[in-house]
């Protein structure tokens, strides 16, 4: 009996190791992220109602480790406009074959000096994070509505990006859209509408690109206390507030386990 007992547990110590062998290999990117870590992003987007797609620019800071001469990322249906690298250098660069699920590779040469990149693009219909509503689907019937949901890796399809969760960075972000409308972010938030309709955003904790998100409508900031509030569209604002009024019971809950909630 004991030796079928040792043998059950060799068998399963070495079944779990295998398991988590295999786990390590990821085959749901295409990047070169080994060799070169993204530290942080400026995004700088402006939102097109009329043809439901974004114009953007992402501009990233990166750490060469191994000397690669070429940076690898992952995208999703973007038009791309330019790559520059190092000193705004225009450099070539060449798109991987498109896979139905992963998409497809953007490639390009770096010097080992070089420490920052940027890509101009656009986002094309068939991204997987970007929601488009028309008036109609809203809840106010008046106002068009874009929202995201990246994960698990749909990131790639509204940047090109590292689109593993072991790839996290810093951001910050600058957003125009629609007049009279809103733009909202994973990171600091405004609660008021401008009259320019330019947001700006930062995210000083490093995050997964799955985490990365925005929105922008009609929409309104519903306060439940200091600490928290709601953001949605003005019709439901106060059933909103009334449905999530004990977030705060919460956050207190969590304060005893994890510390003050900023």
């Amino acid at each position: 009996m004991k030796i079928l007992k040792l043998l059950s547990y060799c068998f399963c110590f070495a079944w779990f190791t295998n398991v988590n062998a295999q786990v390590t290999v990821d085959n749901h990117s295409y990047s070169n992220r080994k060799d070169i870590v993204l530290k942080h992003l400026s995004w700088d987007a402006t939102l097109d109602f009329n043809q439901s797609k974004v114009l953007a620019t992402a501009t990233w800071k990166y750490k060469n480790l191994n000397n690669a001469k070429q940076i690898i990322l992952d995208m999703y249906d973007l038009k791309i406009v330019g790559v520059t690298a190092g000193l705004n250098k225009n450099v070539k660069f060449q798109l991987g074959e498109m896979n139905p699920l992963l998409g497809q590779s953007l490639q390009f040469d770096i010097q080992p000096k070089d420490s920052i990149f940027s890509v101009t693009y656009e986002t094309g219909p068939n991204g997987k994070a970007l929601q488009w509503l028309t008036p109609e689907q809203t809840a106010g019937k008046k106002a068009k509505y874009v929202f995201t949901q990246c994960e698990a890796i749909n990131a790639r399809s509204i940047l090109p990006c590292m689109d593993a969760p072991d790839v996290r960075f810093t951001y910050d972000a600058t957003i125009r859209t629609e007049k009279g409308y809103l733009a909202l972010m994973s990171a600091t938030n405004p609660t008021k509408k401008n009259n320019d309709s330019k947001y700006t955003f930062k995210m000083e904790v490093p995050i997964p690109s799955y985490l990365f998100a925005f929105a922008s409508g009609n929409i309104y900031y519903g306060r439940i206390n200091d600490q928290c509030g709601v953001y949605t569209e003005p019709t439901i604002v106060r059933s909103a507030v009334s449905e999530l009024i004990d977030i705060p019971k919460m956050i207190a809950a969590a304060e005893k386990l994890g510390g003050k909630y900023k």
